[in-house]
Formats: structure tokens, C-alpha cells, sequence
């Protein structure tokens, strides 16, 4: 407002004025500044919203700020395969159950991508932050129908609570070390940050640099070991283990770099690496003329996510002229959990009519191998090794093998007892029923050059293992 007033006779007579309305400038000026705080996807404050209100708690010494840091899984996929309109809606469901799910015990934000945050209201502890996050998961997980699709969206989640005088930069990547953890190690599940956390992260990253740079140079091989049929005592197939050469010429088994596996491109690199080597190898063999049954490959779930398996597999194999029923492709059941289990389905179907096996690895570790038994594609069932080491000792795990050996007949699946390592398991197993065996009692993994003079042999016979005669027993012919 301007305004002026008039004297007369040195008194003030009159207030002259213009009055302007500026409502409409506040109203602007307010939809500007939530344009700059909100996400224009979801409504949610972003992260420049997240930004302040985190320097806002941390200059007032907020008590235990809990911090979660949500993460959408597999969204590339869904914009690769249903579009990114149809991904836009899923991280617009999202948004809508977490706001829904918190209510007011804190408050939600979209960082960009498919992250989210979640700020708790002080104080937090642990135990509270593990039960939220666990129940926003589950929750989260729930059928979505999207666009006229039907998705199950999971979240995966990392935590950490303010300690002292923390400031917001090391609260947010305390955060960031725990939801980096969980997706490398248990993607779909929570993780609350520990200092252990740093170390075993910088851990993970230098394994996963020497197997990229044992990869550039060429230092992945495959080592074989035999199933042996109890019909015969022959050789029935062989599984493909990869192995890491090191420069000063040791070899190293998986397990001493299975961090490396977490990262899908190295994941991926492997698996294209092993399947040349193995088609090479076959070549090999099938030229002498040795008598090898089939080899089996072990793939991730990154082999099924790229949707390039069966071109890679294909190549590999079909252009080298080797048939495809010479290979077994393995699976674990966490290949299925990953949400993927349409895709490896459909693929597992597509390989199959081309000749390959498929077998289910590691079976029993998980919690719904009897849902994949009847919904995919699966010719062979491997028993884990952990009930095969205890079934002489512990009635449950005997129970357990006796109950997949019975299953596996009625299905018309052929079954393989990993890790056998005595007589007594042998003959347990093969009273039982079982139809192929694995396992040092026969022989540990070799590399390509021994596999010829193993196949050699007339018969293949048991290795010595604690003691036991190698004599004593030739449970086979």
C-alpha cells in the first residue's frame, strides 16, 4: 500500500492511498517454493526437501535420528519390459504406501530414481527401525495393479541412527554403506548399519576388482567334477566350477571370491566366460571320442535379467556344431526369489526345447523349493550338501533326502546327492534310490587336462577320504 495525507490549516485532513492486492503474488510465491521442495511425480518432499530437514534435525542435536534409506528393486526391468509410463506408476504406488504405511512416526521422501528416504521422528532405536523397515517391506510387497499389469514390487532397505554429534553427511551415508550391503548380499530385505559394515564393504569391492581384472586377463577357468550314475558307475555328467588363477600361478575356488558374484555385470562376465571355455573343452573331448554325459553350468540371476542367456548360450555352443543336450544349465532356488521367476521360466522353457537339462541346485536351503517344483521347468534335483553331511547323524536331514527321493520318482526327476565324501553315505544313498552321485568321494574338480585320463578309465574309482580303503568299495559295475 502507498498512501499520503493531505493537511489543511497544518492538520490532517485525509489519507490518500492505493491498495494492491498481492495475494495472488504470496500464492506464487508459495507455489514456487513447493515446486523446488516437492517431487512432481509422486507429491513427496525430494531431496532438497530432505536436504534441510536433515540440517534442520542435526542443528538442534535431535536425539537417535533414524534414518531409512528404500531402494525399488528390479526398476530398469520394469521400464525395459512394461515401459516407463507403467515404472512411473509402480514408484507412484510406492510412494503412496510408504506415506500411507508411516503415518506420522516420521517422514518420507523421494531422493530421485528409485530411491526413497524415510526420516523417523527422534528418538529411534534399533529395534524399532528393524520392525518398520521389515513391516514396510512386507507391506510394500503386496500385488500392485499397474497399467493393467499385476507386479509385486519389493523394497530393499538400509538403516543407521545418529550417534553424538553426527552431522547429516555421515548419517546419510552410514545409511547409504547398509542399503549398498543389502542389495550386494539379501536384495529385498533390510540392513542396519554397523561399523563392521565399512570394512567388509571396501572388502567386497577389492575381490570384485581382482576377479574384473582376472577376467581381463584371462584367468577364470573352469575346473570339472563328476557325477557318477549308481545304474553303472559311469560317468554321467560333469559340473563346471570356476575357478580364479592368480598370478603367481595358485588356483582358488569360488568361495574365495563369491563377494564378486553380488555385482551382476562381474556375475555376468563369468558366466559368458565359463560358457566359452566349457564349449571349447567339450569340443576337445568329443574329438578324442571320450564319453563325458553332459556338463553343467551354473548361471545367476543377472544371466536371466539381461534377457541374452539363450543368444549367449547359443553362440557359444550351437556355432562350435555341439549339440545343446550336452548341457545341464543350475540353478539355485534364489534365482526364483529374486522376483524373476516368469523370465527364467519362460527361458528355462525355450533351452529345454533346444535339448538342455535343468537342474535346481542347492536344494532344500530355501523356503518354497516345492512351489518351483510345480511351477518351472526343472529336470534334475541336486540335495544340498548340508543334508547329505549329516543324514547319518541326524534323522531330520535323513528325513528331508528320503522325502526329495520319493518326490523326485513321482515327478519322473532325476536326482543328484552333492557332497558325498564316505562309503556309508553312498551306499545310504543308493539303497535309497538316488540316481546320481557328487562328491570327493570320487573326485575333487580338475582342470581340462586331467579330465581325459579320468574319462580314460575303465571305471571310475573312489578316491581315498578319511582313511577309508579305496579298495574296500567299488560301489558300481
Amino acid at each position: 500500500m502507498v498512501s499520503d495525507i493531505e493537511h489543511l490549516h497544518g492538520e490532517p485532513k485525509r489519507l490518500f492511498g492505493i491498495v494492491q492486492d498481492v495475494s495472488e503474488k504470496v500464492r506464487y510465491e508459495q507455489r514456487l517454493l513447493q515446486a523446488a521442495n516437492a517431487d512432481p511425480l509422486t507429491g513427496l518432499a525430494n531431496r532438497a526437501a530432505y536436504n534441510a530437514h536433515m540440517a534442520r534435525l542435526t542443528a538442534t542435536d535431535a536425539a537417535s535420528i533414524g534414518l531409512l534409506l528404500v531402494d525399488v528393486d528390479r526398476l530398469k526391468q520394469v521400464n525395459d519390459i512394461l515401459g516407463h509410463a507403467t515404472g512411473d506408476l509402480l514408484l507412484k504406488g510406492v510412494a503412496s504406501r510408504l506415506d500411507e504405511r508411516l503415518g506420522k512416526r516420521g517422514k518420507v521422501f523421494r531422493l530421485g530414481g528409485d530411491e526413497f528416504s524415510v526420516v523417523l521422528d527422534a528418538p529411534a532405536n534399533a529395534r524399532v527401525m528393524r520392525s518398520l523397515a521389515r513391516h514396510l517391506i512386507e507391506y510394500i510387497g503386496r500385488p500392485l495393479e499397474v497399467a493393467g499389469s499385476t507386479i509385486n514390487p519389493t523394497i530393499t532397505v538400509g538403516g543407521a541412527i545418529s550417534e553424538g554429534e553426527m552431522d547429516a553427511a555421515t548419517l546419510s551415508q552410514n545409511a547409504d554403506f547398509a542399503l549398498y550391503h543389502a542389495k550386494e548380499t539379501r536384495r529385498g530385505s533390510y540392513v542396519q548399519y554397523e561399523p563392521s559394515l565399512r570394512s567388509r564393504i571396501a572388502h567386497r569391492i577389492q575381490i570384485v576388482r581382482e576377479v574384473e581384472l582376472a577376467l581381463t586377463e584371462h584367468r577364470m577357468v573352469p575346473h570339472y567334477q563328476p557325477i557318477v550314475s549308481c545304474a553303472d558307475g559311469q560317468v554321467w555328467a560333469f559340473e563346471a566350477l570356476v575357478r580364479m588363477q592368480r598370478p603367481d600361478g595358485s588356483v582358488v575356488s569360488a568361495a574365495q571370491f563369491h563377494e564378486a558374484f553380488t555385482d551382476s555385470s562381474v556375475s555376468h562376465h563369468i558366466t559368458t566366460c565359463m560358457l566359452d571355455h566349457v564349449a571349447t573343452d567339450i569340443c576337445k573331448w568329443m574329438d578324442r571320442g571320450l564319453s563325458f554325459g553332459r556338463v553343467g553350468i551354473n548361471v545367476s540371476a543377472s544371466d536371466f535379467m539381461r534377457g541374452d542367456l539363450e543368444s549367449r548360450i547359443v553362440g557359444a555352443f550351437a556355432s562350435r556344431g555341439i549339440p545343446l543336450d550336452k548341457l545341464v544349465l543350475e540353478v539355485t532356488e534364489t534365482v526364483f526369489l529374486q522376483g524373476l521367476e516368469d523370465t527364467v521360466a519362460t527361458t528355462l522353457q525355450r533351452l529345454r526345447k533346444r535339448g538342455l537339462a535343468v537342474a535346481l541346485d542347492d536344494f532344500g536351503t530355501g523356503y518354497a523349493s516345492l512351489t518351483h517344483l510345480r511351477s518351472l521347468p526343472v529336470d534334475i534335483i541336486k540335495i544340498d550338501k548340508s543334508f547329505i553331511d549329516t543324514m547319518l547323524v541326524d534323522e531330520s536331514s535323513l528325513a528331508i533326502v528320503e522325502l526329495v527321493l520319493n518326490l523326485a520318482r513321482k515327478l519322473d526327476m532325476k536326482v543328484t546327492a552333492e557332497g558325498v565324501e564316505s562309503h556309508r553315505q553312498a551306499m545310504c544313498l543308493l539303497e535309497m534310490g538316488c540316481t546320481t552321485l557328487q562328491g570327493y568321494l570320487f573326485n575333487k574338480p580338475m582342470d581340462r587336462e586331467h579330465v581325459g585320463s579320468y574319462l580314460s578309465a575303465s571305471k571310475p574309482h573312489c578316491t581315498e577320504n578319511s582313511g577309508e580303503s579305496r579298495t574296500g568299495l567299488l560301489l558300481f559295475g
